[in-house]
């Protein structure tokens, strides 16, 4: 396929409120262009590299079909049609500014100033769901019940360890698909309560995983669990009452210790009983 100024047109409007790029063939061409562009000297701490490209108006049948124009009541005769065409490409030519950009570990490309494509450079550990056909569910339902997923992170949608990263995935019961959101780390709880807040405004039934300790997090009714100096405060839950709903874990340390001695609940010690 030839490019055309009505294509580029077409791709522009058509990734222009999601430009996140999921299907590998894309990807990897736009990671092709990327590399060809390196021969530029970037600009900037996002390292911009642009240039103008040329790209022909193209025949009238790029621009559209004259059948579904008069069915959709735009124009009446063909004559009509073309002139519609030489109005929005008037010249044999258009002319379109290219440029890619860098942040961390996203790689950005725009056209004529509008962001139109973002590559996300994941870890590779996907599990190899990115592999898969994206839209088919038998496909999806083999690489699920599999065992390609272990150990890896596919439902990780913001970068972290194992206790900082954000989670949205999916969980198989009884034939029916939940979406799930988790994300409760001190440190990611405010980017996960905006998800959680993003998804229900736009009707998109979700469990949020231990959504009412988060609740008490971000309203500042949580309890911080204290652990002995010789427990790394991670994974510490089975050391509370679950009903506590403690989520959260600290050292006592050694600034203002009695001050937190003094306002903390302390749980009765264990007697030992001969």
């Amino acid at each position: 396929m030839e490019l055309s100024a009505p294509l580029i047109d077409h791709i522009i409007s058509r990734f222009e409120n999601n430009s996140i790029i999921h299907y590998p063939v894309l990807k990897k061409l736009l990671a092709d262009i990327y590399l060809a562009m390196s021969c530029i000297k970037p600009e900037g701490d996002d390292e911009v590299r642009e240039l103008w490209i040329e790209i022909p108006r193209g025949s009238i049948e790029d621009f559209g079909d004259f059948e579904e124009y008069r069915r959709e009541g735009l124009v009446d005769t063909y004559e009509a049609f073309e002139q519609e065409w030489k109005d929005y490409y008037p010249g044999q030519v258009k002319w379109y500014g290219f440029a890619t950009a860098k942040y961390r570990e996203e790689k950005f490309y725009y056209i004529n100033s509008r962001l139109c494509f973002t590559i996300n450079m994941a870890d590779g550990r996907h599990g190899g769901l990115t592999e898969i056909e994206m839209d088919s569910k038998e496909a999806f339902r083999n690489w699920y019940s599999g065992g390609g997923k272990t150990g890896a992170h596919p439902w990780e949608i913001c970068r972290g360890g194992n206790s900082t990263h954000i989670s949205l995935m999916v969980t198989e019961s009884a034939g029916k698909w939940t979406l799930r959101l988790a994300g409760s780390s001190i440190v990611r709880v405010e980017e996960t309560v905006k998800m959680a807040v993003a998804l229900y405004r736009n009707n998109i039934p979700f469990i949020l995983q231990e959504g009412e300790a988060i609740l008490q997090m971000v309203t500042g009714n949580d309890y911080i669990g204290i652990v002995p100096d010789h427990i790394f405060p991670r994974y510490c839950h089975g050391l509370f009452p679950k009903q506590d709903k403690i989520i959260d874990f600290m050292n006592l340390g050694y600034e203002n210790t009695e001050a937190i001695i003094s306002n903390s609940y302390w749980y009765p010690l264990k007697p030992i009983i001969l």
